[in-house]
């Protein structure tokens, strides 16, 4: 790596906490924030060893690139002016069955990266990162352990500095970044797009039961995805469709799974 150290991360949920895990695991320094406090990632901070440090989210900013992981309806309670002139990898996907409807995208008038972009207004937001599941972001970066290429992941931004930067993040944690164009392309890569969640699932086997998918789907590594594979199904988006993440659409163990830990499994 050259001028990059530290990935701060905005959120500690499911995904920003793998994402944490495998920067660690590249030799990072990792800063991780949420917005209950430090003392609220204890645990968290264990886990990922002695590279991990639990700050505040305005302390985060001592980081070279930021991680974005929260929730749309949360988004006016992040602070603006501590990321001023930050690199911010926008991890986040719109579902108004869990936001709230925001007609700005609805309306197609922004794409969900611009409505971030928006509110950080003097930082360089970039999409990425934002297109695979929990098990699929462990997953998917193993497989540089089994094959040659590393699977292709979709990003779009408006500055090519932060892309470039972006991109050899990226590379690191095991995944090859395709830029996609601007951010007001990314209605391309947004979820219920061709390219969200499917891709990167293999072929579930015939004839499992709900347990035995939920289990296959967990450890599946077996789906190829090219920078050919994805920037031809990003070519096939179209704008026909319902802006944001529609629960129908994501593939079934997956949804599973999620009920299962809302029901308070673990």
């Amino acid at each position: 790596m050259t001028d990059i150290k530290t990935i701060g991360f905005i959120g500690a949920g499911g995904v920003n906490s793998r994402f944490a895990r495998l920067s660690a695991n590249a030799g990072f320094k990792v800063l991780i924030s949420n917005s209950r406090g430090p003392e609220s990632l204890r645990d968290i901070v264990s886990e990922l060893g002695p590279r991990a440090k639990a700050v505040s989210i305005e302390q985060v900013n001592a980081a070279d690139i930021l991680v974005y992981s929260v929730p749309f309806g949360n988004l006016d309670k992040i602070p603006v002016k501590p990321f001023a002139g930050k690199t911010i990898i926008d991890t986040t996907n719109y579902y108004a069955l869990r936001d709230g409807n925001i007609s700005a995208l609805d309306n197609r008038e922004l794409t969900s990266s611009e409505y971030v972009q928006r509110h950080f207004k003097d930082s360089r937001v970039v999409k990425a990162l934002h297109n695979m599941d929990l098990f699929h972001i462990d997953n998917g970066a193993d497989r540089k352990k089994e094959q040659d290429k590393p699977w292709a992941v979709p990003m779009t931004g408006d500055n090519d500095d932060a892309k470039k930067q972006v991109t050899e993040f990226i590379k690191a944690i095991g995944f090859e970044a395709v830029d996609c164009g601007s951010l007001k392309e990314s209605w391309k890569i947004e979820a219920n797009t061709p390219v969200y969640l499917w891709p990167y699932v293999g072929k579930i086997p015939d004839g499992l039961d709900k347990e035995e998918a939920m289990y296959w789907y967990k450890q599946d590594k077996s789906a190829t995805v090219t920078r050919q594979d994805l920037l031809r199904l990003v070519e096939q988006a179209t704008q026909d469709i319902p802006v944001g993440g529609h629960v129908e659409n994501a593939p079934k163990p997956w949804m599973d799974w999620i009920l299962y830990w809302m029901n308070g499994s673990q």
